[in-house]
């Protein structure tokens, strides 16, 4: 018999402390996550001109008409009838910017030219953001660069390839275990510090086993423009050690061309030593909500995954809504939806040490390849060196496949945990659990953070009343600027 999918308890489990945490919450939180480094930069741009010259023969450069200063203002149509303009004079832009509205390149008032006179750059480009955002990803995955952490994964699986877990010195293993019994979830993963626990029969539901892959995605997908990234998660302090993570945009189909291109066994090496792209940035869920139809909440987590009836409380008493605990409200759906991922990517991608944000529970399983985990307990944070600089998402600057006694001689002290996951396991991994994990395969890896209500639901509604209070500033914000102007 089928099992139910819902991840939500059947049993009524006790909220009624969530008006104190609704008071308790109304405190500052840490902002939430900050933009990500804007992918194409001026030195990319610069390569790129030189590496490319086809691009530059397929660019119209605009002739500048001869009119003078009044005439050219007059050309200018009216705003929300600028379809078809493209300025072509510096006088075009007037004493202002450029012209939102018009989807092509423009450097108004002399950007990008030189001090000293014109530098060739023209008033306008006749391409679109997105096109100029594709040729230089393309550029990009094609530049040799590496960083530390994956070369330290390099030397890792080059040492043993038939036991990389005998290479962690003092670590200890993960239970696995199957047919378990729901009820005792709680007790088994989420009591004092908690502990992973791999199930080797989560997916027993799950059509994704067996219809989901490259091909699949590419099939089906392939024209969502997606973002992958050559460091994860990102950090402030990568800028300042070496350099900071590199992004590119593309469409899904290239880029699920690129990890294939990078399996093939007569990969030069050259191309191996090239630090790969990780697409953990792929909102698939909530562009194609079907797919959730393929990974059904596993059964092991439907006495303990209480996220969407603690939304639905918090639902009623703030907003004063008759959700029902199944979590009705759009946007108690839509945040329990953005709580699931999905991860993609060749061998070597790798996820550095963090716990994941919001003291959230998680489960994370592998539907395609092989991927190593390296785990702490909480109790270890004082040996792991949390890093000041990462205010979004707790990070250590240690990286256990090589890691720096001399600079942190306090890891001697912690005890890791390993173990590699193999294609049809999930393992749960508790709040405050630090993790490292790497793609021994290509890898296709299903996530869900959730929040078990005697555990950690005062953390979700810190996190609730955290994105309410940061709206309400932004619209007193907007109300400003419209009063203002």
């Amino acid at each position: 018999m089928k099992l139910e999918s819902k991840t939500t308890s059947p049993q009524k489990v006790d909220v009624s402390n969530l008006q104190q945490i609704l008071r308790l919450s109304s405190g500052d939180e840490a902002s939430v996550n900050r933009a990500k480094t804007h992918p194409v930069t001026s030195a990319s741009l610069g390569a790129l001109s030189k590496e490319d010259e086809r691009s530059r023969e397929s660019v119209n450069f605009p002739q500048a008409p001869s009119e003078d200063a009044e005439s050219c203002a007059e050309q200018v149509p009216p705003y929300l009838a600028r379809e078809e303009f493209s300025p072509t004079e510096q006088r075009h832009f007037g004493a202002g910017g450029s012209f939102p509205e018009v989807h092509i390149l423009q450097y108004p008032l002399d950007m990008g030219r030189g001090l000293d006179g014109p530098s060739g750059c023209p008033v306008s480009l006749d391409i679109d953001y997105d096109a100029l955002q594709l040729k230089v990803s393309k550029f990009v995955l094609c530049q040799s660069e590496s960083t530390v952490e994956y070369e330290a994964f390099l030397d890792f699986t080059d040492r043993d390839q038939v036991d990389p877990l005998s290479q962690i010195v003092g670590a200890r293993s993960v239970e696995r275990a199957s047919n378990v019994d729901p009820g005792t979830v709680a007790a088994r993963c989420f009591q004092g510090s908690g502990k992973p626990l791999i199930f080797t029969d989560g997916m027993r539901d799950w059509d994704a086993l067996s219809t989901w892959s490259l091909e699949y995605f590419q099939e089906k997908y392939g024209s969502d423009l997606v973002m992958a990234n050559d460091r994860a998660p990102a950090r402030h302090a990568d800028e300042a050690i070496d350099r900071k993570q590199r992004t590119v945009h593309m469409p899904l189909a290239d880029y699920l061309s690129y990890c294939q291109r990078l399996c093939q066994p007569d990969l030069p090496e050259s191309e191996r030593r090239k630090v790969p792209f990780y697409l953990n940035g792929w909102r698939a869920y909530s562009q194609h909500p079907e797919l959730m139809h393929d990974i059904p909440g596993p059964y092991f987590t439907s006495q303990c995954d209480h996220t969407c009836m603690v939304l639905a409380q918090v639902d009623k008493l703030v907003f004063k809504a008759q959700s029902s605990d199944d979590g009705d409200a759009p946007w108690v759906s839509g945040m329990n939806m953005s709580l699931n991922k999905l991860f993609v990517g060749p061998p070597g991608t790798i996820t550095r040490m963090h716990y994941d944000a919001g003291e959230a529970h998680a489960w994370l399983g592998q539907v395609a390849g092989r991927k190593l985990f390296i785990c702490f307990s909480p109790d270890d944070s004082q040996y792991l060196y949390k890093m000041e600089t990462e205010t979004e998402t707790a990070q250590s600057p240690i990286d256990p496949l090589r890691p720096d006694f001399t600079k942190y001689p306090l890891y001697k002290l912690a005890t890791p945990y390993a173990f590699i996951l193999q294609p049809g396991e999930m393992v749960l991994v508790p709040k405050g659990w630090w993790h490292y994990a790497a793609a021994l395969d290509m890898s296709i890896t299903a996530m869900r953070n959730f929040y078990h209500a005697p555990s950690n639901a005062q953390d979700l509604v810190k996190y609730v009343m955290t994105l309410l209070k940061k709206k309400r500033v932004e619209q007193v914000q907007q109300r400003g600027t419209s009063e203002g102007g």
